[in-house]
């Protein structure tokens, strides 16, 4: 990894700018396939997860959900979703899918948690808008009923994952997804805010920017999904200006600021 190479993000205004500018391109390829293979009356393409969010790294699956007004149960619905998958893995877009109908997405079971995680920030991207608009307003239905149950499974989700890392920021090669002061600690604040129907707090734009920056290097650097940044990885971010970082202890020290910073949020968010 060059500094030329990581230059790019910068030039369009930074990490966040960078992964939208990807959305928007994978946004395209994704509707074309399911136009040619998925239309249909009763069924919906959701972007989901980060996908959803506009931030899809690099390396990062793409989220989808098809939602259907029944399950795929014909050989032919099966055929035709098949061809959708094939055809962004021949585009290298590594999908990672579900086929849902809305009852199952406005259902919190046992296990379901996740599934109603990652819809918080989904998007429509295409097929039937009658049947999404009506899914829409029941998935509004179940989040303002729902909503304190998720927000308490939200946060014993956090506190489980932060127990994994000893609950401290200070790792000397930081996840910088999973662990305390990571990219979850930040989309558990926003999901906060969702479930409590508010907007999330100005401060989270501003201490985003960092945790992408850092993401997006690794993935750059690696060529897949690696999100623990190590000695090598801080050495080459360091070289390559990432963070604005003369060497590898100043980059960890803008790196441990910033992810304090994101654990208090987290924790006055839950």
């Amino acid at each position: 990894m060059t500094t030329a190479a990581w230059m790019p993000s910068d030039a369009c205004g930074g990490a966040g700018a960078a992964l939208e500018e990807r959305t928007r391109s994978v946004d395209a390829a994704v509707r074309e396939a399911f136009t040619e293979h998925l239309a249909a009356r009763g069924v919906a393409l959701l972007a989901a997860g980060g996908y959803g969010r506009r931030r899809l790294f690099p390396c990062s699956d793409i989220d989808l959900l098809i939602l259907s007004s029944r399950p795929f149960s014909t050989p032919g619905e099966r055929e035709r979703a098949g061809e959708f998958l094939r055809r962004l893995w021949d585009a290298g877009l590594r999908a990672s899918h579900s086929v849902r109908t809305p009852e199952e997405c406005c259902t919190l079971q046992p296990g379901n948690a996740e599934l109603a995680f990652s819809l918080l920030d989904h998007r429509l991207l295409a097929g039937d808008a009658s049947f999404y608009d009506e899914f829409a307003a029941r998935w509004r239905r179940f989040l303002h009923g729902r909503g304190p149950e998720l927000a308490r499974v939200l946060s014993a989700m956090v506190q489980a994952r932060h127990a994994r890392f000893h609950r401290t920021i200070f790792h000397l090669e930081p996840d910088v997804k999973e662990g305390p002061g990571g990219l979850r600690d930040l989309q558990a604040a926003e999901w906060m805010a969702l479930l409590r129907g508010g907007s999330a707090r100005a401060e989270l734009p501003r201490l985003f920017e960092p945790l992408a920056q850092v993401r997006l290097f690794l993935h750059r650097m690696h060529g897949r999904d690696n999100n623990v940044l190590d000695f090598d990885s801080q050495d080459a971010a360091a070289r390559a200006g990432v963070l604005g970082a003369a060497d590898a202890a100043a980059l960890m020290r803008i790196w441990y600021r910033n992810a304090a910073a994101v654990v208090r949020a987290a924790e006055r968010a839950l």
